[in-house]
């Protein structure tokens, strides 16, 4: 699983571990960001990204348009997930 931080300029991605990068927030980016999935996830990835308010909705159209699995989660929902797990 690789989780992605997305604001309108950055594509901040993190996968386990200790696997990062950080790409621009336009088509160029994007496709670095899916090199990034296939090589470190491969087929059975799953890119998780935070709504940020729509800042998140190109990369989400791009990856699923390659055949990337993807999400866009609500960030309180992972904080809650992560609360119950004591990972806070």
């Amino acid at each position: 699983m690789i989780g992605v931080d997305s604001s309108k300029a950055w594509l901040d991605a993190w996968t386990a571990p200790d696997h990062a990068i950080r790409c621009a927030n336009t088509a160029e980016g994007i496709a670095d960001l899916a090199d990034f999935v296939w090589e470190h996830a491969g087929d059975d990835g799953l890119v998780v990204l935070e709504a940020s308010g729509g800042c998140e909705k190109l990369a989400f159209l791009q990856l699923w348009a390659q055949g990337i699995a993807c999400t866009i989660d609500n960030p309180r929902h992972a904080r809650a997930f992560a609360h119950a797990m004591g990972c806070l």
